[in-house]
């Protein structure tokens, strides 16, 4: 049975807005789907990008977070190797993998907008608004703004996202205690900026499913609307023999 108007709407806010629980997702490239199964199929698939997205700012989060923990220790004199937990090189891996990966996922959703506004040629939200646009443009200005933030900071903003040169440097740095505590400033700096963009694909994603699971719920209003009234109209028909004689 399909979810009427109001529940696809409440989901879809509710997946993306609520809080993870459990196991954190490891970030994979994501791969674009098309709407081929139905409505019920297109409404799956945006809740499912919408797990993705949050389970990206969920494990961007917990690196920065083991970051400035490691920084904190620092700090108060603890020594870092004496906490196998706190690995620098890997939260600064994380890091540029969800960079990567969100991205890739930004296309997936510009992708889709492209081939719902195919099928459904009569869905527009907004005359002004390109979600398909806006998609690829946060793909862009997310990795601008993070390497901005990253040569505000003093260090080489243009190895960010090249992932063997970003880690030779990193690893580079790490053999000395100064070069330590200039990766963990890294890290903050990477973190705090990467975990800003994604609530910004996170807040365009909402706005876009939403918009999305609102024209889904009404096309299946529609459908049972038009069901109803043929059920309708064939009911009331009222069948009498002809009494006449031939």
């Amino acid at each position: 049975m399909h979810k009427p108007w109001s529940a696809i709407t409440a989901s879809l806010t509710l997946m993306i807005s609520s809080p993870i629980v459990g196991v954190i997702c490891t970030p994979e490239p994501a791969k674009a789907q098309f709407f081929a199964g139905g409505l019920a199929t297109e409404v799956t698939q945006l809740l499912n990008h919408a797990q993705l997205a949050k389970s990206y700012l969920k494990e961007a989060q917990t690196a920065l977070n083991a970051i400035q923990m490691a920084k904190m220790m620092v700090r108060e004199g603890v020594q870092l190797a004496e906490h196998p937990t706190t690995s620098i090189t890997a939260d600064l891996a994380t890091l540029n993998n969800i960079l990567a990966a969100s991205q890739g996922l930004a296309g997936t959703m510009a992708q889709m907008d492209r081939q719902f506004t195919s099928v459904y040629q009569h869905y527009n939200p907004d005359p002004a608004l390109s979600y398909f646009a806006a998609y690829n443009k946060w793909a862009t200005t997310a990795v601008d703004t993070i390497r901005g933030a990253i040569n505000a900071a003093g260090y080489q903003g243009q190895l960010l996202g090249t992932e063997q040169l970003f880690m030779g440097r990193v690893a580079a740095v790490m053999n000395s205690p100064q070069g330590r505590d200039e990766a963990l400033e890294l890290g903050e700096v990477i973190g705090t900026e990467e975990v800003a963009q994604l609530e910004k694909l996170r807040e365009l994603m909402i706005a876009d499913m939403s918009s999305k699971g609102a024209y889904l719920a009404q096309q299946i209003q529609l459908q049972r609307t038009q069901a109803a009234a043929q059920q309708s109209g064939f009911g009331h028909l009222n069948w009498q023999a002809d009494p006449r004689a031939w």
